[in-house]
């Protein structure tokens, strides 16, 4: 399945997965002589948006504190980052 010209980055078509975590490979160099290797860590199975949802729900509650505006700008600049990476490819 193609989307007009742009990477299929994370994406995975609806029926074939839902509300499964991702698979993520890091390719490790240590340097030297040591042999490159890769990491394919296993993912919790997490719906992010119930737990964001909750997260919420725990913040006006008062059980949990709100991220604060540091945190959230982070977060920004790592989806702008993101979006500038896939629409440039």
């Amino acid at each position: 399945m193609e989307i007009r010209g742009k990477p299929r980055i994370g994406f995975v078509g609806v029926g074939k997965a839902r509300n499964r975590a991702g698979r993520v490979e890091t390719l490790y160099d240590p340097g030297g002589e040591a042999p490159p290797r890769t990491v394919r860590p296993i993912l919790p199975p997490v719906h992010a948006m119930r737990a964001q949802a909750m997260a919420f729900v725990q913040a006006i509650q008062g059980e949990a504190p709100p991220c604060d505006a540091t945190e959230a700008l982070a977060d920004l600049r790592v989806a702008r980052e993101y979006l500038r990476l896939w629409k440039s490819v």
